[in-house]
C-alpha cells in the first residue's frame, strides 16, 4: 500500500469512526496491505476486492469501538441486579484479582460532618463530577461538601481566584483576582502565596513572590524570574513553618522548567537555585516537599516522553539520590508530609508504581500491577500517610474531559496499605 493511500485511509478512520485506537487502526491497514489471491486479477476485480476488505475492516473497527464503549458504560453504570450466567455456559477458571473488588460509583448524598480538627481527603464525586466530596484519613465520615476551589492541606478552607470559603461554602474572605490561577496554600493552611503578574509582555516583566494571611494584605518577598506571554513563575511549595518556598520558572509552550529557586521567606534570600538547558529534546519538571526541604527534579526525553529519571536534592541543594521514574507520574505532589517518602511512576507507560524512602532508596510499597497514578493526597501530620489514587489510565482526562474514577490506597510509613472501599475522581 503506498503512503498516499495509507494517509487517506487513516484520515477516513479518524473522520468516520471517531479516532479508533491506533493499534486497531494499524492492524487493519496492515491487513489491507498484505498480498491476496486476487492480486493478479484485473484492475476492477482488485478494486472491488479492496473495497470489500475495507468495508469489512471498517465494520470490525466499529464493532470493537462499540463493544469498548459498551463495556465502559457497564463499568460506570452497572445494573442494579447482576445478570445470571447462561445455563449452558462452560465454567472457566478466572485468574485471582490483583486488587479487592470496589463498589460501583454512587452519588454521595449525606453532608460531610467531621469537625475542622479532623483533616479530610477532598475529591470529586465519582458519579457526579460537579460535586465535591470528602472523607477522613481513617476512611470514615464520607460526605459531600458545599465548598469548591483548591483545598488547604487539611481540607478545611478552599481558595478560588475570587474568594476563600469553608467546608460549608461560607465565604471567609474575598480576593481581588490576579489572573486566572488562584493563589497557593502554605503548609500552615492559613497563608496564601502567589507570583504576580501571571503573564506579561513578549519581552518579559519581573515576577514577584507575595504572601498573605487569609483576609490580610499581600506582602512582597522578592522578585524572581520573569513573566511573559509564553513563560512565567509558579509556586511548587510554600512553608511558613519552615521559612522557605520553592519557585519554578516555566515555559508554557512545552512545557518545561527553565529555572528553580529555593528562597527564604523572612529575608527573600535565594538559598540555592538551578537552571536547566532548553535544548528542545529534554523536558524538566519539579516536585517539592510541602516544607521546601526536598526537591525532586524529573527529566525525560521528548517526543514522545521516554527515559524518565528523578534527581532528589536535599535542604542545602546537594544531590541526595537519583531514581528511575517520574515523581508522582503526571499526578502532581508526591512527597510525604515529612519529606521522607516519594511516589515514583516508572516503566514505559508509568505503570510500575512504588513508594521509596528518599534517604535510603529502598522501596517501601509497590502498587498492584498495571495501575497508574491518577492523583496524590498527603496526610498533613508528621509521619503521615500518602494517599494514592490508582486507575488504568493515570491522570489523563477521559472522553468526558475528566480523569476517570480511581481506587484510593492509604500507605503509611511502614508500607502498610489500606484500600478504601470506595472510588474517587481526582
Amino acid at each position: 500500500m503506498d503512503d498516499r493511500l495509507r494517509h487517506e485511509l487513516i484520515a477516513y478512520f479518524d473522520r468516520e469512526l471517531g479516532r479508533p485506537p491506533a493499534g486497531i487502526r494499524d492492524r487493519v491497514l496492515r491487513s489491507l496491505s498484505e498480498p491476496r489471491l486476487d492480486d493478479a486479477a484485473a484492475n476492477a476485480g482488485r478494486r472491488t476486492g479492496f473495497l470489500l476488505r475495507l468495508a469489512g475492516a471498517a465494520a470490525v473497527v466499529v464493532v470493537i469501538v462499540a463493544i469498548a464503549g459498551f463495556l465502559t458504560l457497564i463499568r460506570l453504570h452497572p445494573a442494579g441486579v447482576p445478570a445470571a450466567p447462561h445455563a449452558s455456559a462452560v465454567p472457566t477458571a478466572a485468574p485471582p484479582p490483583a486488587v479487592s473488588a470496589t463498589p460501583a460509583p454512587t452519588v454521595v448524598s449525606t453532608p460531610f460532618s467531621e469537625p475542622d480538627s479532623v483533616p479530610a481527603i477532598v475529591f470529586r464525586d465519582p458519579a457526579d463530577r460537579a460535586q465535591t466530596d470528602a472523607v477522613a484519613w481513617d476512611g470514615s465520615g464520607l460526605g459531600r461538601l458545599a465548598a469548591s476551589g483548591t483545598p488547604n492541606p487539611a481540607g478545611t478552607l478552599f481558595v478560588t481566584p475570587n474568594s476563600v470559603t469553608d467546608r460549608q461554602g461560607r465565604t471567609v474572605a474575598t480576593l481581588v483576582p490576579d489572573g486566572k490561577a488562584p493563589p497557593t496554600w502554605a503548609d500552615d493552611g492559613r497563608t496564601l502565596f502567589r507570583t504576580t503578574p501571571q503573564t506579561g509582555p513578549v519581552s518579559g516583566t519581573p515576577s514577584s513572590l507575595q504572601l498573605s494571611s487569609v483576609g490580610g494584605a499581600w506582602r512582597t518577598v522578592g522578585q524572581y524570574g520573569t513573566a511573559s506571554e509564553s513563560s512565567g513563575v509558579s509556586v511548587a511549595a510554600c512553608s511558613t513553618l519552615n521559612d522557605r518556598a520553592v519557585l519554578v520558572g516555566r515555559m508554557y509552550q512545552g512545557p518545561s522548567v527553565r529555572q528553580l529557586w529555593v528562597v527564604q521567606l523572612s529575608t527573600g534570600r535565594v538559598l540555592w537555585s538551578r537552571s536547566f538547558p532548553q535544548d528542545g529534546t529534554t523536558i524538566f519538571d519539579v516536585v517539592a516537599s510541602r516544607d521546601g526541604s526536598w526537591v525532586a527534579v524529573g527529566q525525560s526525553t521528548c517526543c514522545p516522553h521516554t527515559a524518565f529519571t528523578t534527581d532528589v536534592y536535599g535542604p542545602g541543594g546537594a544531590l541526595a539520590r537519583s531514581f528511575d521514574g517520574q515523581a508522582g507520574g503526571y499526578a502532581g505532589a508526591a512527597f510525604s508530609w515529612d519529606g521522607s517518602r516519594l511516589i515514583l511512576a516508572a516503566g514505559a507507560d508509568e505503570s510500575r508504581i512504588t513508594i521509596v524512602d528518599v534517604r535510603t532508596g529502598t522501596t517501601v510499597w509497590q502498587a498492584p500491577a498495571g495501575q497508574k497514578v491518577a492523583g496524590v493526597e498527603v496526610e498533613p501530620v508528621a509521619g503521615g500517610r500518602l494517599g494514592i489514587a490508582l486507575n488504568g489510565t493515570g491522570a489523563f482526562a477521559g472522553p468526558d474531559g475528566y480523569v476517570p474514577a480511581a481506587d484510593l490506597y492509604l500507605v503509611d510509613a511502614s508500607g502498610h496499605a489500606q484500600h478504601l472501599p470506595m472510588q474517587i475522581r481526582p
